[in-house]
């Protein structure tokens, strides 16, 4: 019943939602799978076909079906952790398993937004239930192996690091095969998951990007930027806000967060004893978001795993205090994961049932910014390039090419193509204000302002009242000496962006 309260068909929209969703208007419009800033060489396709299909069905912008496609995913999510924790365990274990999953605001939240990571949970958890049955004697074999692949395979489809997964499950079979009898199975279990990794790495480009992405950092990255990177930015992101703010839906201050962050990690990495996946998949994803990156929504990979963690916490508290005082400690352990769920569930509950939505959403960000991109539509013209913050919402909303802070880049090789193309434009024009990440862009591009052509009033989001929509101008450029520095870049101080 809450989660049908909570449902209302609209789109959430957000910057990765965007491009997927611009995608597959693409093709739903026979346009094939593009983008306007040529973003399809950046996401996995699954969640944009998906979307797509929905479109032909029921009319391109029309996100009900997709939305309801969602929330179908999360219903599915939470019957596969029943039935993987009934599996191990017995029916009230898996029970109160479902209802930690199920209250938990993040993953509630992201049950009703058009991204990748729900259908990628439901793939884990096929992958979990696969792995469970070909543990159980009185279970066909090849059940549980044809649902690993089938999960492997979905997984693959909508987000790249499927990668990570295969990473826990060589681990996994590396480590029977050292440690059991029948270690030739577990090292053919090893050649096999390496096998479907090769096969991904073949057909979905967006993995041997990621691959680059991580070989590229423990050849070229100093060792004392990833230090810095670890002990310093992601390690107390991670468990100071990402983490604890994912499971209990506030924060706690650093103070409470941090030891509470560890320790879910521990408790995650614990499950190891029960299944060496279920451990591993917590080590390994959290050994990523720290040399990589970390936010709260990463964290719905690892939720179920979690919640079944969090409350064997209790069950080792009952087994080692007096039950005077575990009764205390259960009820500590049910309220701080319950209580701040259910209130941030309640008010999430309260803004999907808002009218007009977009006036309530993000405290009406994207109200405004349909306002802008109105404006731009009727003031840009063919040739013309556009820059803008929230470049991927306004893609969409205005059907042109849009770049933003990811999308714009100046330094390395896509620099000469960011320049060539500012060279060619009609006219830039820019939204501004902008972040001081974008503005540090248009400084290294050497744009400058010629003209505001248009103010936008937006009073239904009051910490931006206005938008200016500026002309910019690049200035001229000697292209010899361009070329030549672009030559000699390869001697350059990496850490200086150049300028041509």
């Amino acid at each position: 019943m809450i989660y049908l309260i909570g449902f209302n068909g609209q789109w959430r929209i957000g910057p990765d939602s965007a491009i997927h969703i611009t995608l597959a208007r693409s093709l739903a419009e026979g346009q094939g799978f593009s983008h306007p800033t040529g973003l399809e060489n950046t996401v996995t396709p699954g969640l944009a076909y998906l979307t797509a299909a929905t479109f032909r069905l029921f009319g391109v912008d029309q996100f009900f079906a997709i939305n309801a496609l969602m929330l179908l995913c999360a219903a599915a999510v939470l019957t596969l952790t029943y039935w993987v924790v009934k599996l191990r365990f017995d029916r009230p274990t898996a029970v109160l398993t479902v209802g930690l999953l199920g209250i938990n605001e993040t993953f509630y939240r992201y049950g009703y937004q058009a991204l990748t990571d729900m259908p990628f949970l439901l793939g884990l958890m096929l992958l979990l239930l696969g792995y469970e049955l070909l543990h159980r004697k009185d279970s066909r074999p090849w059940i549980g192996i044809g649902l690993v692949l089938l999960s492997i395979g979905l997984m693959a489809v909508f987000r790249s690091v499927v990668v990570t997964v295969l990473v826990a499950g060589v681990l996994v079979a590396i480590c029977r095969a050292a440690m059991e009898p029948r270690g030739k199975l577990y090292a053919i279990g090893a050649a096999v998951t390496i096998g479907a990794l090769l096969v991904i790495r073949w057909f979905t480009g967006g993995v041997g990007r990621d691959e680059d992405r991580v070989v590229g950092q423990f050849t070229d990255t100093p060792i004392a930027d990833t230090f810095r990177r670890v002990f310093v930015d992601n390690g107390p992101a991670l468990l100071t806000e990402n983490l604890p703010e994912a499971v209990f839906a506030i924060d706690l201050g650093t103070a409470v967060s941090l030891p509470i962050g560890v320790a879910l990690v521990v408790i995650g990495v614990a499950l190891f004893r029960i299944r060496p996946l279920w451990g591993l998949l917590v080590g390994v994803f959290v050994a990523q978001w720290l040399v990589f990156i970390t936010t709260e929504r990463y964290v719905l990979i690892l939720l179920p795993l979690l919640a079944l963690a969090w409350w064997r916490v209790g069950l080792w508290a009952e087994s080692k205090l007096k039950p005077s005082v575990t009764r205390y400690v259960l009820a500590a352990l049910l309220a701080l994961w319950f209580g701040p769920n259910l209130v941030r569930i309640g008010t999430f509950i309260v803004e999907q049932r808002s009218r007009p939505f977009l006036t309530t959403y993000d405290d009406g960000r994207y109200a405004a910014l349909q306002a802008v991109a109105e404006e731009l539509a009727r003031l840009a013209e063919p040739g013309d390039v556009l820059i803008a913050n929230h470049a991927p919402q306004l893609t969409y909303d205005t059907r042109l090419p849009v770049f933003g802070p990811t999308s714009l880049p100046t330094f390395g090789p896509p620099r000469e193509a960011t320049v060539e193309r500012m060279r060619n434009a009609e006219r830039i024009l820019m939204v501004g204000p902008v972040d001081d990440n974008l503005n540090e862009r248009v400084t290294q591009l050497k744009l400058r302002q010629v003209r505001v052509l248009s103010i936008v009033p937006t009073p239904v989001y009051d910490r931006q009242p206005e938008y200016k929509i500026i002309e910019m101008r690049i200035r001229n450029i000697d292209w010899e000496k361009y070329r030549q520095r672009r030559a000699n870049e390869q001697n350059a101080d990496p850490d200086d962006p150049g300028t041509p």
